[in-house]
């Protein structure tokens, strides 16, 4: 059975692993990865379903490789034309391993293209190809190697949709990770205060309808042969794949914007709310919005406006808190900004006075700020956001 690593951001790790096992997976969790076992086709139509992974990688080899030719010998010696077509366009990404990152790079590169040699694809074929990354990662001594490729062909957190970026924005991915990490399910009331570019809201709008996150119109695992079905021939395991269909929506690539695992939506009804006090943030967010093709209630309101629509929910938010996001979010006052510190005051305010018993997650660097909304916050998960170190905080 295959084995394949995603690639957490670091500090959340469980949240991916706990994806991982929604969708049937054994994991092992790993400092900054999640490495699990499953047949490619299996993998493949769980792609664009999940939500919270950097990147999902496929160990192609695990080996020892001294020197660059002990790697051009491992790499060499692997069955590339199941995986990469000859007329891709392949990317390596080294780590570890010493200084020479691009002769390396270029020798593997070489490689690949040198085993790929041979008959070519016939014409019906020879479409136009997403590019095949390769990771190669050494390990502290610098003698074992790991060759791995990319089933998305790239980072995950871009689904397609966000276009429209405000300033200092959330990472798609994180944003469902915040999600997952406050408890809220589709169909139970969810507002985000400080929305920015939307992108709470629209993914958990997305979680609601049951729906992929990704607009891309596929994904480079799509394009290997091993699991490409030619017309007219019987669908089989692919070598080193494993049968298809098992576990996954049937065979061949799968389809973005598919609905769950199910293959039907969850029929939740989404009441999602987002604003702020931004009106052009607040038309980008809509715009992104539109363009995922979901339902979010946005409005421009400052926080002290903001009123509880139901007796009960969830409050999801990254707030300006300081730094350079307090500069690009906050905006101008009376000429002034605002510091994060005033705001996390209003903020408090807000939630003591018109949400009791709502359960709020939200992001902030410092307990002593956290702090200023309650002092019962507690620390949930932490991890590295636009280069600073950021907590998320759980109250409720």
């Amino acid at each position: 059975m295959p084995t394949w690593t995603a690639i957490a951001h670091p500090g959340l790790e469980n949240v991916v692993a706990a994806e991982l096992r929604e969708h049937g997976f054994t994991v092992d969790v790993q400092a900054g990865w999640v490495r699990f076992e499953g047949d490619a086709r299996t993998v493949c139509a769980a792609l664009p379903m999940l939500r919270t992974p950097d990147r999902v990688l496929l160990q192609i080899v695990e080996a020892r490789a001294q020197g660059s030719d002990g790697l051009a010998g491992v790499v060499r010696s692997q069955a590339w034309k199941e995986w990469i077509t000859p007329e891709a366009t392949i990317e390596v990404d080294v780590h570890g391993g010493g200084r020479f990152k691009d002769s390396v790079e270029k020798r593997v590169v070489w490689t690949i293209h040198e085993a790929l040699r041979g008959p070519r694809i016939p014409e019906q074929y020879a479409r136009p190809r997403l590019t095949q990354r390769v990771s190669v990662v050494f390990d502290r001594s610098g003698e074992r190697v790991t060759v791995s490729l990319d089933a998305g062909g790239g980072l995950l957190h871009r689904r397609g949709w966000r276009t429209d970026i405000s300033k200092a924005p959330l990472r798609e991915n994180l944003a469902a990770a915040l999600l997952r990490l406050s408890g809220w399910r589709p169909g139970e009331v969810l507002i985000d205060p400080f929305c920015g570019s939307g992108t709470i809201g629209i993914e958990a709008a997305l979680m609601a309808a049951g729906r992929s996150p990704f607009l891309r119109p596929a994904f480079a695992c799509s394009e290997w042969p091993a699991l490409r079905v030619k017309p007219g021939a019987r669908t089989r395991g692919a070598p080193g794949v494993g049968a298809p269909g098992v576990g996954a929506r049937g065979a061949g690539a799968p389809r973005v914007g598919a609905r769950d695992a199910s293959g039907r939506g969850s029929g939740a009804t989404a009441a999602i709310y987002s604003s702020d006090r931004d009106a052009k943030v607040v038309r980008a967010a809509e715009a992104n919005a539109t363009r995922a093709g979901v339902n979010v209630s946005f409005q421009t309101s400052e926080i002290a406006d903001l009123i509880a629509p139901a007796t009960k929910g969830y409050i999801v938010t990254n707030p300006p808190w300081g730094h350079r996001l307090n500069e690009a979010r906050s905006g101008q006052a009376g000429g002034r900004v605002i510091p994060a510190t005033d705001i996390f005051n209003r903020f408090a305010i807000v939630l003591g006075e018109r949400f009791a018993g709502w359960k709020v997650v939200f992001l902030a660097p410092e307990r002593d700020l956290a702090r200023r909304l309650s002092p019962q916050v507690r620390p949930l998960a932490t991890f590295p956001n636009g280069g600073v170190r950021i907590t998320a905080w759980g109250l409720g």
